[in-house]
């Protein structure tokens, strides 16, 4: 359990660095996968789709804006891990059948500045639905300070997962988003 903020950047320091030692090689092992912070109770989760390649499944949780995301090979689970926030209740993750359509980079956003003074850096974005992907948490362009919190539809990971989602995916991976209730 983290003690606070600082021990959250550690963790997602660590495994940066263990997903940028693993290379090509992702998803990450199981032991690193076994350091990542995962929810407190794993919900049942529904097999997606037999599919040939690669799949992304994504379960969010309507109530409390979490989401679990799971990497498919050919049918099989390859790696799980916890996507911190999702979609604002207001500006809800969009659910449905899509594909990953582009990797954009880091994404600079202009569409906050009206309502909380700064805009945002989108890191590894990973595109599956016009304005709406996968990213690494907010930056604040005005203070370069993470901020974890919830989105406008985007699925926020840490960095180290938007990284190993960016480098695994390719370009047409089916992406699945359900809803848990």
């Amino acid at each position: 359990m983290f003690t606070g903020r600082q021990d959250a950047k550690l963790l997602a320091a660590s495994l940066l660095i263990a997903v940028l030692l693993l290379g090509a090689g992702w998803p990450a092992s199981e032991e690193a996968v076994a350091t990542s912070p995962q929810p407190a109770a794993r919900p049942e989760l529904p097999a997606p789709p037999k599919t040939a390649g690669q799949l992304i499944h994504v379960l969010v949780d309507a109530e409390s804006a979490m989401a679990v995301v799971r990497l498919f090979v050919d049918g099989e689970e390859v790696s799980r891990f916890q996507a911190y926030s999702s979609g604002d209740p207001t500006t809800p993750t969009p659910l449905g059948q899509f594909t990953v359509t582009g990797h954009l980079g880091t994404v600079h956003t202009s569409m906050w500045r009206s309502e909380v003074g700064h805009e945002f850096l989108l890191r590894h974005f990973l595109q599956f639905k016009g304005n709406f992907g996968f990213h690494a948490y907010k930056i604040n362009d005005a203070t370069g300070q993470e901020e974890p919190g919830p989105t406008h539809g985007c699925i926020a990971l840490s960095a180290a997962d938007a990284e190993g989602l960016y480098r695994w995916a390719s370009d047409g991976t089916p992406v699945i988003i359900e809803t848990s209730r």
